[in-house]
């Protein structure tokens, strides 16, 4: 019914140089569909950057879900040169 699914927490604060090792040894790829805690957008943010097809973050306050998306419209506005 459901599709193989690998579960892991973790929440962190600040966000430790870590990320990456996790996301290899989950193997993140552009087939994985990934839930996280919104917390301060970091970690949906992070798993998006290393290759998940789609983040789903949930958050019970609502303020940290408005400030992920202040970091979404900030991320499309800036442009590097």
């Amino acid at each position: 019914m459901f599709p193989q699914a690998t579960w892991i927490s973790f929440s962190n604060h600040p966000h430790p140089p870590s990320f990456p090792l996790i996301t290899q040894v989950f193997n993140i790829n552009s087939n994985d569909v990934c839930l996280t805690l919104t917390s301060g957008g970091c970690n949906a943010l992070n798993l998006l950057i290393h290759g998940a097809k789609q983040v789903v973050s949930v958050d019970c306050n609502p303020a940290q879900s408005a400030l992920l998306q202040l970091k979404q419209v900030a991320i499309q506005q800036v442009h590097i040169q």
